[in-house]
């Protein structure tokens, strides 16, 4: 069942964003490094003390990680709008708050009053329904 999995990939994508983020941070921390990005020139300081490669190293995680949150946020867009193709206004809701919200299938059933049981079952049917309704327009996802 190759829905789930594609379904799944916007939070991969988050996930490896939050990790560059908090790598960034680590690394501004580590050099005492206020700020660097694209719009600032770094200059290289008569000391050769190597700050100037942080910064430059600062600079290109920076550039990667814009370039993977635009890369995630077409992404996502594309997945949602995939998702609201559907006709089942249930599966809709179920696979929106589970894959585009991460919401826990307990959290699913409390938000629309449903049982676990039976969130689980839309679930399975959704991923069925997403798979018939784009077979052709997704291809090999995976």
């Amino acid at each position: 069942m190759w829905a789930k999995k594609y379904l799944q990939e916007i939070q991969r994508m988050e996930e490896q964003i939050n990790q560059r983020l908090e790598e960034l941070s680590s690394l501004k921390a580590l050099y005492g490094l206020k700020g660097c990005g694209l719009s600032e020139r770094v200059q290289t300081s008569q000391r050769g003390d190597g700050l100037e490669n942080e910064a430059i190293k600062c600079v290109e995680l920076e550039r990667q990680i814009r370039e993977q949150i635009l890369e995630f946020t077409n992404k996502k867009n594309i997945i949602i709008s995939r998702i609201q193709a559907l006709t089942d206004i249930r599966c809709i809701q179920v696979l929106y708050r589970r894959y585009v919200r991460y919401m826990s299938f307990e959290s699913i059933a409390v938000e629309l009053n449903y049982s676990y049981d039976h969130v689980t079952r839309i679930h399975k049917k959704a991923l069925v329904d997403f798979e018939t309704c784009h077979t052709m327009s997704v291809g090999n996802v995976v």
